[in-house]
């Protein structure tokens, strides 16, 4: 027991020492025994690593007499140096952390050196008088508000009454008071709360003195209610006695243990002892930790090499230690080439920690703090405040951060970091003094400009901020410091226009307008006017002006216009308006005024504009009327000279021939196959040539055209020309001599202009002429047809046509498209010659037979035929070169309602005669043939007709597709 007494004696009275081999934490593993000591490990400190059960004894009365007690010898202690020898056996940092951790520890004391010397002090502003004045009066009204809300609060507090509530329940009361001192109590153990009764208290012998008697002193009390009140709310503990505390014995040498091994949790006495208990604990390390990671009881992670273990606790310590270490960011790869394991647990313990720590976020692989983005700002508004601006994009490729996060983060710290204003728009950030210089800047070269300027020059010229630029100048523009105006917006073309510019620019446009009444675009653009139209409605917009594509007109000239036209139609005479247009104006523009002139003053049909003069329609019929004579003694002499000028005697005699000629070559083929006579009968009888057509092999000959040409091709190579009364120049010869003080250019357009008419008058005159002549002929009367007798012949070739369009459509495309050509060739061009015929008949006394009329002389009397009937029979003509006989039907209906042709609608009983009509003749041909080829063809037709009841005229090589198609319909 005396020796327990000593060992407190030495070592109970303060906290244990311990040396820095043992500050680290108990539950941390032992490292390898390779690595060296680290240079954050401080110097000797206390910790808490282990500390003695305090033993609680009951103090010892000192007694005077006793002697003192001569100090027994402490055993010596190891120094540092002596207990690093054994680093093996202590907790280790591995040797490529260490070496990581001091290189960036240097790094990091450098820059610390040299961020004080960058660092500028911030100072703010001074205040200028005004600006005090005004915070000063600020201030004051905030008083005299506080004060009378404060005054306001008093009134309503003593308004209330105060209404004392009566507690009910226990209470503690605390008292205060001032009393006499009274004499020191007498040495005796009290035990107020009854926590310890067996541990007595004796006041000690050096207490000061008693004051003297009669001295105040204060006395604090604190008084309970009732006992039960007390003892309920505070129940006195188990009087049990404490266990005394047991000395520990080292294992290894059985003395009394004064260090406890913080990871193996085991007391020892010395260094040797330590050593033992850890080879012993690193031998079984591996075993034991296999053990309990097959337990799922630890969760480790193997290094790269795979000679060490690391719990993921330890990785996220050594994660923040690097961060720490590299002054708050480090990039997620140097943080897995520093700690040795793989990558993947590194970026989940770098997520973790950016989750659980505030402030720390992850960007681009880079692990961030707060104190790193404040250091940053601090960094960026030093340069800020030297450069005047900063740009984001720059500020990214510097520090390797993206523009969206820099943006957002200095953002959130303008005001408070940085001392600026952020455009965020553009990307940049200003100094409050840079902006104040650049508008200075600004407001000097702008109110300097006298006449339109470039505003992209200046930029480059000056070196003025595009970003800045545009805003700074329209907040002095709106302010009225500058006076002027941006025109094309903030384009590359955007020009500044001083207002002394414009002042000038419409004195000068509104003089112009007033002398001339019309303005030239051109001569806008050269004063600096970009749009010249929308400046001219805009500054105009009260006045008429008429806008051309080179000028605009004022309301004077366009009534000068319309008066002289006015006058030249009243007149009956012309006017020549280039006098009285500008001399600026182009041809298109002068042609579009004299139009809109006419207009206005409603003379389209009394006038006619002849280039730049205007000409009435009476003096057209007056010079007109200067060549009747002439008209008329040319039309004698031209009928006398050349009696084929319409449709004459020779036409008639020319037609048959030309009609035996076109059907010669049909002719020679036909031979070949013996072709009957009766086969060709007439179809407007009620019947039709039904004469059997077979097609031969042909032969291809260099050199020579296909036998079968089309119609519209003859017909263009027989076109007719009209007759021609006058050229231009001997109808200007006229003019000249006729017509006195006009312009030679205006004779020349009129000219032109009385071709054409006097064209059509001098056929007319012509026609005129030769029927008269032809009328007194005594064969005239045999050669005309009746106007009933041809109406009931194109009638009854309608009805056939319509009857053969039926019967076609039993069979194939094919088939279909060979029977429409061959009846558009026979039946249809027979219905198109009869409304031809009846027109000639009807106006020039032609042909008694229109069968008889060829493509070539049907294209020459189309031609002779007046413009309102010759547009819609030159479309039927064009049909019959067509496949369809849907569309010779509908041009043959638009022509019968121009030419005033009646066409009757079919009905049943017009139908059933014109299938008897047609089977009658399809007998009388058949009674009368002769060749095989030919009776099967009229026997297959009749066959049709019998079980079909429809019309059918078909081509030779259409007949085994006619005997196909009634295979369904005959017995067997």
């Amino acid at each position: 027991e005396s020796g327990d007494d000593e060992y407190h004696g030495d070592h109970s009275d303060t906290e244990d020492e311990v040396d820095s081999d043992f500050d680290l934490d108990e539950g941390d593993e032992p490292d390898s025994e390779q690595e060296e000591e680290t240079p954050r490990r401080r110097s000797r400190i206390l910790t808490k690593a282990y500390r003695e059960p305090v033993k609680v004894m009951k103090p010892r009365v000192k007694h005077l007499s006793d002697e003192p007690k001569t100090e027994k010898p402490k055993a010596e202690k190891r120094s540092v140096h002596e207990l690093q020898e054994i680093g093996e056996m202590r907790k280790s940092v591995r040797k490529s952390t260490s070496e990581h951790t001091r290189k960036t520890f240097e790094r990091l004391q450098e820059r610390q050196q040299e961020a004080p010397r960058r660092r500028r002090v911030h100072r703010d502003k001074p205040l200028s008088q005004e600006e005090l004045l005004r915070e000063a009066e600020h201030t004051a009204q905030s008083n005299l508000e506080s004060l009378e809300n404060y005054e306001r609060l008093e009134a309503d507090k003593k308004k209330q009454v105060q209404k004392k509530r009566r507690f009910e329940g226990p209470t503690i009361r605390y008292h205060s008071i001032l009393m006499m001192s009274e004499p020191p109590l007498k040495d005796e153990n009290v035990d107020v709360e009854g926590l310890d009764q067996d541990t007595p208290f004796s006041v000690p012998s050096s207490c000061p003195a008693v004051p003297g008697v009669g001295a105040l002193c204060s006395r604090t009390f604190i008084t309970f209610s009732d006992d039960d009140a007390f003892e309920s709310a505070f129940p006195p503990p188990a009087c049990v006695s404490p266990d005394l505390p047991v000395q520990e014995v080292c294992p290894v040498t059985h003395n009394p243990a004064l260090y406890r091994d913080p990871v193996t949790d085991i007391p020892y006495a010395d260094a040797r002892a330590f050593r033992i208990i850890r080879e012993a604990y690193q031998r079984n390390c591996i075993e034991i930790i296999t053990k309990l990671v097959e337990e799922k009881k630890l969760d480790v992670v193997h290094t790269l090499d795979g000679k060490e273990f690391i719990t993921p606790s330890q990785i996220s310590r050594e994660i923040r230690d690097e961060l720490y270490t590299h002054g708050g960011r480090i990039n997620v790869v140097d943080l897995q080439k520093i700690i040795n394991v793989d990558l993947v647990h590194v970026e989940s313990r770098a997520n973790e920690v950016a989750k659980s720590e505030k402030g720390t976020r992850i960007i681009l692989g880079q692990l961030i703090t707060e104190h790193y983005l404040e250091q940053m700002c601090e960094e960026v508004n030093d340069k800020l405040q030297e450069a005047g601006q900063v740009n984001i994009t720059e500020l990214s490729k510097t520090h390797q951060l993206p523009a969206d996060f820099l943006t957002q983060e200095l953002s959130a710290r303008i005001g408070r970091l940085v001392d600026g204003h952020m455009d965020q728009f553009n990307g940049l950030i200003f100094t409050q003094n840079f902006i104040n210089r650049q508008k200075a800047k600004i407001r000097g070269i702008f109110s300097s400009i006298t006449r339109p300027t470039l505003v992209n020059n200046l930029i480059g010229q000056y070196g003025l901020q595009d970003n800045l630029l545009y805003s700074l100048l329209d907040e002095l523009v709106n302010s009225g410091r500058v006076l002027g105006s941006v025109v094309g917006g903030r384009q590359d073309k955007a020009v500044f226009v001083p207002d002394v510019y414009c002042r000038a620019q419409n004195v000068w446009v509104e003089s112009f307008l007033t002398h001339n009444s019309y303005l030239e675009f051109e001569s806008l653009s050269r004063l600096g006017i970009p749009d010249p139209v929308s400046y001219i409605k805009k500054r105009f917009k009260d006045r008429k002006l008429l806008f051309l594509q080179s000028v605009c007109v004022d309301a004077t000239i366009l009534d000068q216009l319309e008066a002289s036209v006015e006058e030249a139609i009243n007149s009956e005479t012309w006017i020549d308006l280039q006098l009285l247009l500008p001399s600026c104006l182009s041809l298109d523009d002068s042609a579009t005024l004299i139009s809109h002139v006419i207009h206005s003053v409603r003379a389209q049909s009394s006038s006619r504009v002849l280039g730049t003069a205007v000409v009435s329609e009476k003096f057209i019929s007056s010079c007109l009327a200067l060549f009747d004579d002439i008209m008329h003694q040319k039309a004698q002499a031209e009928v006398k000279s050349d009696p084929v000028l319409l449709i004459t005697e020779d036409d008639m005699k020319m037609a048959p021939t030309l009609a035996e000629s076109s059907s010669a070559k049909r002719d020679k083929r036909e031979e070949r196959r013996k072709k009957a006579s009766e086969g060709s009968g007439s179809v407007r009888a009620g019947g039709g040539g039904n004469a059997r057509e077979v097609r031969i092999r042909k032969t291809k000959k260099k050199n020579k055209r296909e036998e079968e040409s089309d119609d519209e091709t003859a017909a263009a190579q027989s076109k007719p020309t009209e007759p021609v009364f006058l050229s231009v120049q001997e109808i200007l010869k006229v003019l000249e001599k006729r017509v006195c003080d006009c312009p030679m250019e205006t004779l020349e357009l009129l000219a032109q202009e009385l071709v054409r008419p006097l064209s059509r008058m001098y056929q007319e005159v012509v026609r005129t002429v030769f029927l008269s002549s032809t009328s007194t002929s005594p064969s005239a009367g045999k050669r005309r047809h009746t106007a009933k007798e041809l109406q009931e012949e194109i009638n009854t070739l309608y009805a056939n046509v319509r009857a053969l369009e039926k019967g076609i459509k039993y069979f194939a495309d094919d088939d279909q498209l060979h029977m429409a050509k061959h009846i558009l060739k026979s039946v249809c061009s027979d219905l198109t010659n009869a409304m031809i015929g009846f027109l000639s008949d009807d106006q020039r006394n032609f042909l008694d037979t229109p069968s008889a009329i060829t493509p070539e002389v049907r294209m020459k009397i189309l031609a002779k035929l007046p413009d309102e009937i010759k547009t819609p029979l030159m479309k039927l003509n064009t049909s019959l070169n067509g496949r369809s006989i849907e569309e010779f039907l509908c041009s043959v209906e638009a022509a019968a309602e121009e030419c005033g042709i009646m066409l009757k609608k079919g009905d049943k009983k017009k139908e059933k005669l014109v299938l008897s009509v047609h089977k009658q003749s399809l007998m009388e041909q058949l009674e009368a043939a002769s060749d095989e080829a030919l009776v099967l063809h009229l026997t297959v037709l009749l066959l049709f007709q019998q079980h079909t009841h429809c019309m059918l005229l078909a081509p030779g090589r259409c007949v085994s597709s006619i005997i196909y198609t009634l295979q369904s319909k005959l017995p067997q």
